[in-house]
């Protein structure tokens, strides 16, 4: 990671100057700033870089589609990348709209056309995330040395925490999700506002606003939440009074995000066309907020009155599991067992919020804390734009955890402000002066969080290298069962055969056979007979007990693993009987 150190503001430079150093004095006998050599935070920084890239590419794997929402990704590149619009081709009526903006799908299909044999091809669409945050780390870097003001050190120990924090590497290496893509924008499009305000009065201004238009805009071409971002930067030029670089942003940003909007609109899948495809990639996000889980039809919608419960519940869930997560990750996951959460959760046959713990709500107080001390010092645009963020994450109802993870480098930035702001009161009321703070005991905690990270990188890889697949990650293990329940699929259907799963877009990538979700089967029964629907393949990370309507039929394969893949056949549309009557008593 590229050295800053002899980027100083100088007089001569007015762009270099930052807008807003760190809030507080770091007095010169600070421990931190003993290393004062530009050569030894190049070695720091080169060295970072060096063990970053290796964890990345040590912990690559083979594995897809797990997720669900990955597969839908590679499809929708595949899509793109073969000459068949942005639709899913899955689908067996064709011409279907995804409601997923087109940004990250776009990104992947540019490599796909590279190399378009899938999953030969996966290597190369995981590196599309794993280059991604190798950037974010530059940029992190760069900002919270440039704009904050931090020491050297510790702007390269935030880079190195959020880089190499095992949640975000697991994203980029074993899976195909828009996350680290995500985070990418929205980090460059902070980055890139400062800039703008940096340059106030120069030629440099209006190029700035241009630019942070269409990072800010592609951000919500890569996840829909990003429409605040747009709004935030817009407030923050306005409260700035950058009158001219706010309009020529919001001109630029309306341009770029409208066509989209837009067009999703127009297109938007019409009932017969939900009808069959079924699930959360025809669902418009109106139809989605009042539901239960978002893109799940059989957890019922919720009324207006159970709307203050959700907002507390994912509030809860912030503080009480996703601060820990990702600040602690390997102790969180020392106290959680996810499998234990599913079990319970399918036991009382609803969505349900995994048990809070205490540890991430004393991390998340130091959040809290070192949020409002910043934020009384100098308003900076991630002051602005991270509340508003976190007010549409407290509204929606889904898991917190994924929408919260790309504000981890901020995070830990207003975590160690808080340690120090702490540890300032403390030292005040004990030895009655107004003795300046350093930076020593925040950067041990800090040290302290990279090594824990680092362990759980070491121990994953560890398991990688493992010579028995049965020693290796769980996540790896249930991939090799997805694989085995596609290789007897192939076996057992015919090409033209119809399938409806839990993860069609993960079969139809494998297998080329035509699909459409396990949802709601109720109301869908009758048009899966009408299509017809042939097969059920049951493909989900977590156990998931047979439904009671599958009694009737033919069980074609279970796996013997205890994952619960399965694959079912229903036989001839003439021969099935009405849904009420599969799901009756015997």
């Amino acid at each position: 990671m590229k050295s800053e150190v002899n980027e100083q503001p100088t007089a001569s430079h007015p762009e270099s100057k930052p807008d807003h150093r760190e809030e507080f004095p770091t007095p010169v006998n600070d421990q931190v700033e003993t290393i004062k050599s530009s050569g030894a935070i190049r070695l720091l920084c080169l060295s970072s870089a060096i063990v970053v890239f290796a964890i990345y590419l040590l912990r690559l794997d083979r594995v897809i589609g797990l997720m669900g929402d990955d597969s839908w990704y590679v499809l929708l590149a595949k899509a793109l990348a073969t000459g068949q619009g942005y639709t899913l081709i899955n689908s067996p009526t064709p011409g279907i709209l995804p409601l997923y903006p087109p940004g990250f799908p776009f990104l992947l299909s540019l490599f796909y056309r590279l190399s378009p044999n899938f999953p030969d091809n996966l290597w190369l669409l995981k590196s599309v995330s794993m280059v991604g945050m190798f950037i974010v780390g530059i940029i992190t870097y760069r900002y919270f040395l440039r704009d904050r003001g931090l020491p050297a050190a510790v702007a390269l120990g935030i880079s190195v925490a959020t880089t190499v924090c095992p949640a975000i590497v697991f994203l980029a290496t074993s899976t195909v999700m828009s996350d680290c893509i995500y985070m990418l924008f929205f980090v460059l499009t902070i980055f890139v506002t400062e800039r703008c305000v940096a340059a106030r009065g120069t030629s440099r201004e209006w190029i700035y606003a241009v630019l942070s238009a269409a990072l800010a805009s592609y951000t919500y071409l890569v996840r829909s939440i990003a429409i605040v971002l747009i709004a935030s930067v817009a407030i923050y030029l306005l409260k700035e009074r950058l009158i001219r670089s706010a309009i020529i942003f919001s001109l630029l940003a309306a341009i770029f995000a409208s066509p989209w909007m837009i067009y999703s609109r127009t297109h938007t899948p019409t009932p017969e066309q939900q009808l069959e495809q079924g699930g959360n990639m025809v669902l418009p996000y109106s139809a989605q907020f009042w539901q239960r889980l978002a893109g799940d039809t059989s957890q019922g919608d919720v009324s207006a009155k159970e709307l203050p419960k959700r907002f507390l519940d994912n509030i809860i869930q912030i503080t009480g599991r996703d601060i820990g997560r990702i600040m602690v990750n390997p102790v969180f996951e020392y106290f959680r067992n996810p499998y234990q959460e599913a079990d319970e959760m399918i036991k009382e046959g609803h969505f349900r919020y995994g048990r809070a713990w205490w540890g991430s709500f004393i991390l998340s107080a130091f959040v809290i804390i070192g949020f409002v001390i910043a934020a009384s010092r100098k308003l900076t645009f991630a002051e602005i734009a991270i509340p508003i963020m976190l007010g549409i994450i407290i509204i929606w109802p889904f898991e917190t955890f994924r929408y919260v993870l790309p504000l981890s480098p901020f995070l830990t930035y207003y975590f160690l402000i808080g340690i120090r702001s702490v540890q300032g009161v403390i030292k005040r009321s004990v030895a009655k002066e107004g003795a300046p703070v350093n930076w020593g005991l925040a950067s041990a905690i800090l040290i302290a969080v990279i090594s824990l990270n680092l362990y759980k990188n070491i121990d994953r890889i560890v398991e990688l290298q493992a010579s028995s697949s049965l020693d290796g990650p769980i996540w790896s293990q249930k991939f090799e069962g997805v694989e085995t329940t596609l290789k007897r699929l192939d076996k057992e259907a015919k090409p033209t055969d119809i399938i409806a799963s839990t993860n069609p877009a993960l079969i139809n990538l494998y297998t080329g056979r035509k699909t459409v979700a396990w949802d709601n089967p109720p109301v869908r029964w009758e048009n899966w007979k009408k299509l017809p629907v042939r097969y059920l393949v049951w493909i989900m990370v977590y156990p998931t007990p047979p439904h009671p309507a599958e009694r009737w039929f033919r069980t074609v394969y279970n796996s013997n693993d205890g994952s619960q893949f399965r694959i079912v056949d229903f036989g001839n549309p003439e021969s099935r009987p009405d849904w009420n009557v599969l799901t009756s008593s015997q």
